[in-house]
């Protein structure tokens, strides 16, 4: 029994040893994932963002362009793939803008399942909305109302649904559905979103008047006016421009003076903000609505200002090709690093869990050799309580069958020795008092009624201490609870209570005793008490009889206290499972 113990202790303090040493592993690599992380990476790539987005407003794209991968890359490499990704929707943005339709279609296709997977709200309803658009340049419109319903479905501000709407009338202007973009757009300028929003306003004030001008409905010029009125109240620069033009294109076969007037107004503007795109549209309508000199000039304005643009469209378009070259060789090593890292948290991932299911195991190892430990060591008591049991009968058997039946054969001769008479009585007296003893002691040990008769038994034994001179008080005997007891359990009451009455016939003189059985839940109590004189607790150890009740009750899962002080009596509270 000892080796087994030594052996199961070796090999808990294996397995505790290996937890360990997974649990370090698990803690260094987390910790290598965290400092992976830079909070100053981040901070540069937040900056670069912000300078991207500056220089886009400004239309100067090749060093948007520049800023924003700058800020990808670093997004990336400081463990941000969701802005890393933001980074490249304003790179599909910026390609839109400048009329790369198709680039712009394939970086936003490259992130939108990532902005799905992430359900970044924001993100996902921008991707979509940029896909509305590039499907709608590309005239797929089907697609295009598709998308922009999409976005529209996944947002909750009234402004944005409001600003989607409109994109979707203007499809519906271009398909020819004039009644269905005039019945949105009629909606929109009376909710209070763009009421109350001047710029947006005036783009949907703008947009009735051209679905309007489509029908060849005069109401269209009041609508232009309109929005024109409220862009010069905010002086929104590329809005009245919007307007002027728009005017211009209506009056370009009604009135030229007005054509001219308005085209003049908006090449004034353009130039103000230094839009060559815009002062080429205001040109064409000078150069159709003036004659002579004046006409010449706007000519020749409109041959210089188209050299101009070409000429740095040219070296913009060479920096921004080379660039554009440059990002998609960054994109392609940093998807690669990035399926690299999708390796490496792969493999983490799956040492983690081989870490998680070998450490279940070993709990359900400890376990199971905790219970098969813990089953031993009840069945090596068992084993030797029972063992004890059977010696205990076997010389009960022997001292009947063979001592006492010896030693009264020895009393019976004696009674016929011819000796002197007083001689003979002692004689006699002694082997008396050896043979009463003898048979105590087989009575003692002899073999117990474990079965329905048990508690009949266990009753008959405690009675027999009952005298004239001890009364023996038994309270709540349940003969039901006591006879549904396992064998062992049986043998070991019997056993304790035996021994508790021959110790206070032999030694506590006591004049009564009382033992009460009482049924606590799943247990049994079992309280005896006398008022006999008592022992020291200290000696307990001494006395092999009450010493040995405590390892047949420890046998059965119990526990038994003992309280005792000289000359004050014994109490002895017994309890176990049931």
């Amino acid at each position: 029994m000892k080796s087994t113990l030594r052996f199961y202790s070796l090999f808990l303090s294996i397995l505790i040893t290996f937890f360990i040493g997974c649990d370090k592993k698990s803690i260094t690599v987390d910790q290598q994932k965290k400092l992976s992380v830079s909070p100053k990476r981040l901070k540069l790539a937040q900056e670069e963002l912000q300078k991207g987005e500056f220089f886009h407003k400004r239309n100067v794209y090749d060093s948007s362009l520049y800023y924003y991968n700058k800020s990808q890359k670093n997004f990336f490499l400081a463990g941000d793939s969701l802005r890393a990704n933001y980074s490249l929707l304003k790179i599909a943005t910026l390609y839109h803008g400048t009329g790369d339709y198709y680039g712009s279609e394939s970086a936003v296709t490259q992130i939108l399942p990532y902005f799905e997977k992430a359900k970044n709200t924001e993100y996902l309803a921008a991707a979509y909305n940029l896909l509305g658009m590039v499907k709608r340049k590309l005239k797929d419109y089907d697609e295009a109302l598709r998308y922009y319903n999409k976005s529209k479905s996944i947002i909750t501000d009234s402004l944005r649904k409001g600003i989607i709407d409109n994109n979707i009338a203007m499809i519906y202007m271009e398909q020819g559905h004039f009644d269905d973009a005039l019945k949105l757009l009629n909606d929109l300028i009376r909710s209070k979103a763009i009421l109350d929003n001047p710029k947006y306003k005036s783009l949907i004030l703008s947009s009735i008047g051209e679905v309007y001008v489509k029908l060849n409905d005069s109401r269209g010029i009041h609508y232009f006016l309109e929005a024109l009125n409220i862009r010069e109240q905010q002086n929104d620069s590329q809005g009245i421009i919007a307007s002027c033009l728009h005017l211009a294109e209506y009056y370009s076969d009604k009135d030229i003076k007005r054509t001219y007037t308005y085209a003049s107004q908006a090449y004034l503007k353009a130039n103000e903000i230094k839009n060559g795109d815009e002062k080429l549209k205001a040109l064409k309508f000078l150069i159709n609505s003036s004659e002579g000199n004046i006409r010449d000039y706007y000519i020749n304005s409109f041959m210089y200002v188209t050299d101009s643009i070409n000429s740095y469209r040219l070296k913009a378009d060479n920096k921004f090709a080379k660039l554009r070259y440059d990002v998609k060789e960054e994109q392609n090593k940093n998807d690669k690093l990035e399926e690299k890292i999708k390796r490496k948290n792969l493999e983490f991932e799956n040492e983690q869990i081989k870490s998680q299911f070998l450490f279940a195991v070993a709990i359900l190892i400890i376990i199971i050799s905790i219970l098969i430990l813990w089953l031993l060591r009840l069945n090596y008591k068992k084993g030797k309580a029972k063992e004890v049991y059977k010696t205990e009968q076997r010389l009960s058997k022997k001292i009947h069958d063979e001592l006492a039946n010896d030693v009264f054969r020895v009393l019976s001769f004696a009674e016929t020795l011819e000796v002197d008479e007083n001689n003979k009585d002692k004689l006699i007296t002694g082997l008396d008092n050896v043979y009463e003893r003898t048979r105590n002691i087989s009575r003692e040990n002899s073999t117990i009624d474990t079965g329905v008769g048990f508690a009949d038994s266990l009753k008959e034994m405690l009675s027999e201490y009952n005298s004239y001179s001890t009364k023996v008080i038994l309270v709540n005997l349940q003969m039901e609870t006591i006879n549904s007891l396992n064998e062992l359990k049986k043998v070991a009451i019997y056993r304790v209570l035996q021994e508790l009455m021959i110790n206070m016939k032999k030694h506590s003189n006591a004049t009564t005793v009382a033992i009460r059985f009482v049924k606590v839940n799943s247990s049994l109590k079992i309280e005896y008490k006398d008022n006999g004189v008592g022992f020291d607790k200290n000696s307990l150890s001494n006395t092999n009889g009450l010493a040995n009740t405590e390892n047949r009750i420890s046998v059965i899962s119990g526990n038994i206290i003992f309280e005792s002080e000289s000359n004050g009596g014994l109490s002895v509270s017994i309890t176990f499972p049931v």
